[in-house]
């Protein structure tokens, strides 16, 4: 289903927003769409057997993403805003990990 997904999305024309979804995301909405279907139409299953795994997604879902991923960015646009990509990704980077050490530390010494 994912493969009709992605065929879909690249012939749908130019205007429309679909367009610019990447296909990975179509996939994961094709999954997150069979999980609701699966827990609806099956109401008695045990949903500690259908758990997400982490180690499964981070070592064998995640690397093809990422690999589609670098294969579709527009290379020339990255060229052009290559100060401003790497000054968000350094900034955002190193802010996230304030904020995130923060409340960390701020919620542990609270206890």
């Amino acid at each position: 289903t994912c493969g009709i997904v992605k065929s879909a999305i690249r012939s749908m024309d130019d205007t429309s927003f679909l367009k610019s979804l990447p296909e990975a995301a179509g996939c994961i909405l094709v999954g997150a769409a069979a999980g609701i279907i699966v827990r609806i139409a099956v109401p008695g299953i045990d949903l500690d057997r259908v758990a997400f795994d982490d180690d499964l997604f981070l070592s064998i879902l995640l690397p093809p993403i990422i690999f589609q991923a670098t294969l579709a960015i527009d290379k020339a646009a990255l060229g052009r805003n290559l100060i401003p990509v790497v000054t968000f990704a350094v900034v955002g980077t190193v802010l996230s990990a304030l904020l995130t050490g923060g409340m960390l530390f701020v919620s542990t010494k609270a206890t």
